[in-house]
């Protein structure tokens, strides 16, 4: 199998194909303690936010599964998320300034255990913690009795929905509107905190720069080896300018809404007045036949707009300029493309790999080698 005399062994001499278990290690020792840990990185440490109750049993794995792809992709991302969900909490334990409002109470909310059900929409529809203030500020609903839900107790492995709340409208005079429940987390996407910002910076680095660390391993081909060093250094790139720019992001989106919570209802009044007149494009756009450029025209138009900004309400706060969508989604695409060629290169560089792979193996920290 190696160069051996002895009980001398070669540890740099290659070995080709499967490695059988042996006192040390073998193959499929390495493939379990990968595969173990990206499952426990991936599957078991996230938990999705609490379901609709006209999902059925499996819409929470299938909830799941979507999450732990997005792990998959970039754990960054799920990261960044992470960061958002804990400033929003941050906020809202602020706001409410209650002895009984903590962090798990304004977690629970933000996954969707809290139902708001009106006149217009009898089904309910999930409200965020920073929603709930707001309502029961202006004395439209009583303040829930969480101790009752028993979320201290709750199960965070398990699905929520044993514990949603129906909150009943007591007044509302205006007409609701709100982006229905479509099993995707309300503000997947919050805005950290600037306080997190460093934080968040030196864990995008650093997982930046993670690939780095195997410039110098081996591979079996020169090829696979030059590949590998041009991903490492695209996703070092990649994720540094990621982390920069959703730094400068946060502060602007912070600069933009200092004033918001102070005057929640002149910005919601203006909203519903700009939802009910009509938008630049349809006035834009000819009710008579346009000719075939034109019409091409229209539907570009109307293209980029979606482009522009995919929320299901039309969020003005959620629309990205092209000059930044466009770009980001090149470099979307060939990060993508360098996260599928770790994969493939990590099961297909099993192959040929030397001796001492199967000899130095870390007892005393699990997982780590």
């Amino acid at each position: 199998m190696s160069s051996e005399t002895g009980n001398v062994v070669d540890i740099h001499a290659p070995v080709d194909g499967w490695v059988g278990t042996s006192r040390d290690r073998g193959s499929i020792e390495i493939l379990w303690d990968c595969c173990f840990t990206v499952l426990l990185c991936c599957w078991v440490s996230t938990h999705p936010n609490a379901s609709s109750p006209s999902d059925r049993w499996y819409h929470h794995y299938v909830d799941k599964f979507h999450i732990a792809l997005l792990g998959l992709l970039g754990p960054d991302f799920l990261f960044a998320i992470a960061v958002g969900q804990l400033s929003s909490a941050r906020r809202s334990v602020q706001l409410c300034n209650r002895a009984i409002w903590t962090y798990r109470h304004a977690f629970f909310v933000d996954m969707g255990g809290l139902f708001l059900r009106s006149p217009d929409y009898p089904e309910g529809f999930p409200i965020t913690a920073e929603e709930l203030h707001y309502l029961v500020k202006y004395d439209h609903v009583d303040f829930p009795d969480m101790e009752s839900m028993r979320v201290d107790k709750a199960d965070t492995a398990d699905t929520l929905s044993s514990f949603l709340d129906i909150i009943h409208m007591k007044l509302l005079s205006r007409s609701m509107k709100h982006r229905l429940w479509d099993r995707v987390p309300p503000y997947a996407w919050e805005p950290a905190h600037p306080i997190f910002l460093p934080l968040a910076l030196l864990v995008a680095f650093g997982f930046g720069a993670s690939f780095l660390s195997a410039w110098n391993f081996y591979f079996p081909t020169d090829t696979e080896k030059l590949l590998w060093r041009i991903f490492a250094s695209y996703h070092a790139f990649f994720c540094v300018q990621g982390g920069l720019y959703y730094a400068f992001d946060i502060c602007r989106w912070h600069q933009r809404n200092n004033a918001k919570y102070e005057n929640r209802q002149d910005v919601e009044n203006e909203r519903a007045e700009n939802t009910a007149m009509p938008n630049d494009l349809e006035t834009a756009i000819p009710q008579i036949s346009p000719k075939l450029k034109q019409r091409i025209a229209n539907r570009l138009h109307r293209w980029a707009m979606k482009w522009r900004n995919s929320s299901a309400d039309q969020d003005p706060d959620m629309a990205i300029p092209l000059r930044v969508s466009v770009p980001m989604s090149v470099l979307l695409f060939f990060y993508i493309c360098g996260r599928l060629f770790v994969y493939i290169e990590d099961f297909y560089s099993l192959r040929r790999q030397p001796a001492g792979v199967y000899l130095t193996v870390n007892r005393f920290m699990p997982f780590s080698g």
